[in-house]
């Protein structure tokens, strides 16, 4: 695993990059799309050496898919998540066939006094389906660089 920073060639690119960027997750990836409409050169460094393939976090709320449409991938989300009648309500069992203990409505499309507040919708679909498409998004971006196998040791 390669850390950073060192004296090695790559890390010598790190440490003059614009901004460096810990972490290829969900946050890390969507920070450097934000980072390349304002052309700025970015390193994302990453420990683990690709995509976890484990799903993981699932909800997508109503203003991150408001700056999905913005970003261009908004269509492949809603492509790999779950259909939006599926997603209007969370049942809370003891056990998957069991006792129910409550449900909540998830707020699929916020709606105050009759006015519906955004035309995206409140998504489903797991973390590693969203970072895969993240990383679509950012490949032959140039400005973008992703060292896998990689972790900052230290400021």
């Amino acid at each position: 695993m390669t850390t950073v920073p060192d004296t090695t060639a790559s890390n010598a690119a790190a440490a003059d990059t614009t901004v460096l960027v810990v972490g290829a997750g969900p946050a890390g990836l969507s920070m450097a799309i934000l980072l390349t409409r304002f052309g700025l050169e970015t390193i994302v460094v990453e420990r683990r050496s690709g995509v976890n393939p484990h799903p993981r976090a699932r909800s997508i709320n109503v203003r991150t898919a408001e700056l999905m449409r913005q970003w261009g991938v908004l269509d492949e989300i809603e492509a790999v998540s779950l259909p939006l009648p599926w997603t209007e309500q969370f049942v809370y069992c003891e056990t998957l066939a069991g006792t129910e203990i409550g449900r909540i409505t998830t707020g699929v499309q916020p709606v105050v006094d009759g006015v519906e507040l955004s035309s995206a919708p409140w998504l489903l679909t797991s973390q590693d389906r969203i970072e895969e498409i993240l990383l679509r998004r950012l490949h032959n971006v140039p400005e973008v660089q992703i060292c896998w196998d990689t972790e900052l040791a230290g400021c």
